[in-house]
């Protein structure tokens, strides 16, 4: 039962993500639904809010959205994120704080337009030397990172335009 719930409700965001895309590149305006989900469209951004939704799983429907320009996955259950991460090359805020993650996948390294991501709140227990690749980042949250300090030093050292909060 509880599956096929997340199931639907999955693709009710879906769909209102689309109808919202379609809205607002057709007649201009504002959108902003909720249908355990939100989606805001303006200006040509694309936010996308799946925040406390008990989710464990990132389907690859919501990673072929590549208009995304913002993704909040704070508060779920995800303890990974799928490679398919990587497709979200608009992307520019990632929150995944509060989840289970364990771990990031290398793919994260391709989203070059990320300005802010928060992954703190995670059990993240190592970080993918890729992280170093988004020399446009300003802000990322790593706490609660608990595994080795030299990860953190050592992205520092390579971003170091970005304030790294430990």
């Amino acid at each position: 039962m509880r599956k096929s719930y997340l199931f639907f409700l999955v693709v009710a965001v879906l769909a209102a993500v689309f109808v919202g895309g379609y809205i607002a590149n057709h007649h201009s305006t504002n959108m902003n639904s909720n249908n355990n989900g939100s989606v805001l469209t303006k200006n040509g951004s694309k936010s996308l809010d799946l925040s406390g939704q008990q989710l464990s799983t990132l389907s690859d429907s919501i990673t072929s959205q590549t208009d995304i320009t913002s993704l909040n996955l704070s508060n779920n259950q995800l303890t990974t994120l799928p490679a398919s991460i990587g497709k979200l090359i608009n992307l520019e805020v990632l929150n995944i704080e509060n989840n289970r993650l364990v771990s990031l996948p290398p793919e994260i390294g391709q989203l070059k337009k990320l300005k802010s991501a928060d992954f703190s709140n995670n059990r993240l227990t190592s970080l993918p030397s890729e992280l170093a690749n988004l020399t446009g980042l300003q802000s990322l949250n790593l706490g609660s990172y608990k595994s080795s300090p030299s990860d953190i030093d050592q992205l520092r050292a390579k971003l170091t335009n970005t304030q790294i909060k430990s």
